[in-house]
């Protein structure tokens, strides 16, 4: 049986001791904190901005290390920028970082990549990073990102949180 989906403190009194949970995502009609007197249009409101600053933090993200990104073909040589693995894996950290610890453990690469796919809010560059490729080339380079940044299971790393401190104003 699947958990049982919570979205406040009243859903998790009424669970059975023992009893499997996860919170509800953010959705159109539901977002954590809003409470129940909360009109549907500014519930709709508030999910259309949470959607908003992830679109923006992650094209910041593509901004501010475009020009240490490298994209160049030939053999490959030392250097200190970041390629499209290590980038694609950059994004979706970003985009988990406002997850619930269950979600994050429970988010797939390949979940995660067709949702950065679909994402039609995507500009330019960051476009391009997630819709050029086969969709196999891109798990695979998300893992060999994911390697890189050591970004464990449930997708923390020190190396991105370093990262994005040094380029998020």
């Amino acid at each position: 049986m699947p958990p049982k989906k919570i979205k406040g403190l009243l859903d998790y009194l009424s669970l059975a001791p023992g009893e499997d949970f996860e919170l509800e995502e953010p959705s159109e009609n539901y977002i954590g904190g809003m409470g129940l007197g909360a009109t549907e249009e500014a519930t709709r409101w508030a999910f259309k901005g949470y959607q908003l600053e992830l679109r923006e933090r992650i094209d910041h993200a593509t901004a501010a290390t475009f020009g240490i990104m490298s994209v160049s073909a030939g053999r490959p040589k030392k250097s200190d920028k970041l390629k499209a693995n290590q980038m694609r894996a950059f994004h979706l950290w970003l985009m988990v970082q406002s997850y619930p610890k269950q979600m994050r453990r429970e988010a797939s690469n390949k979940g995660l990549i067709t949702a950065m796919q679909k994402d039609e809010n995507l500009s330019g560059v960051t476009r391009d990073l997630w819709n050029t490729a086969s969709d196999k080339s891109i798990e695979v380079s998300v893992s060999k990102g994911k390697s890189w940044w050591g970004i464990d299971r449930d997708w923390n790393s020190s190396k991105c949180a370093e990262h994005w401190a040094k380029i998020w104003p």
